[in-house]
């Protein structure tokens, strides 16, 4: 009940940045702001996470995540954006259970630039992401080392909101970096090998993403 409230909220964030855009002007912008209206903007960015314990007990734990956002984006007014994301996150655990699991989402993303400064910016953003999840668990069963698997597969929906900082590098080019809080649904089924059973699955993901990359003014 809470994701679909979020997930409302962000909805309405996202129509109300393009909204806001079409009623708002602002007489400090300059000519020659990054941000200005009718450029197209296209950007990579991400993080990456790897670590490696030894335990206590003489096990060692791998981890490796890494999360990349891609988007495409048009400033229907200066210093408003609007535009399409393409996330891609994966996640890797191994330890005396190994867990590896990868979503895939795409969804309309808007944003918000404080300042008409061409030298950079804090901006917000909120968007909707809806696409595809996997998650495999290997389970290893004594005596004999024998492996058996749980496989988790479904769909995602959820909403992000986020705060970050532009800097601009050249007119055509800009430095980002940002924080994010992302929180979904997710529906799917459980396949469990061991068991030979088929369940219903109804999750919730949620998670802080920090990124860092850059961005492409076209015009």
């Amino acid at each position: 009940m809470i994701i679909k409230r979020l997930l409302f909220v962000g909805l309405i964030v996202v129509f109300s940045v393009v909204d806001l855009s079409s009623q708002t002007t602002f007489e400090g912008d300059s000519a020659y702001t990054p941000y200005r209206q009718s450029r197209w903007l296209a950007g990579i960015t991400g993080g990456i996470l790897s670590s490696s314990s030894d335990q206590q007990q003489g096990e060692n734990v791998f981890t490796n995540r890494y999360n990349f956002d891609i988007n495409i984006s048009y400033f229907i007014k200066n210093r408003f954006l609007a535009g399409l994301e393409f996330n891609i996150f994966r996640s890797a655990i191994r330890e005396l259970i190994e867990r590896e699991s990868e979503t895939l989402t795409v969804g309309p993303l808007g944003r918000f630039y404080l300042s008409p400064k061409g030298d950079g910016s804090v901006f917000f953003e909120a968007g909707v992401r809806h696409g595809r999840y996997w998650e495999k668990t290997t389970f290893t069963q004594q005596p004999g080392n024998k492996k058996y698997f749980q496989f988790l597969s479904g769909k995602e929906i959820g909403a992000i909101l986020g705060i970050g900082y532009s800097h601009t590098l050249v007119d055509k080019i800009a430095f980002e970096m940002g924080m994010d809080y992302y929180f979904a649904s997710q529906k799917g089924t459980i396949e469990n090998t061991l068991e030979g059973t088929l369940q219903t699955a109804d999750n919730q993901r949620i998670q802080f993403e920090f990124a860092i990359g850059f961005v492409i003014f076209l015009r």
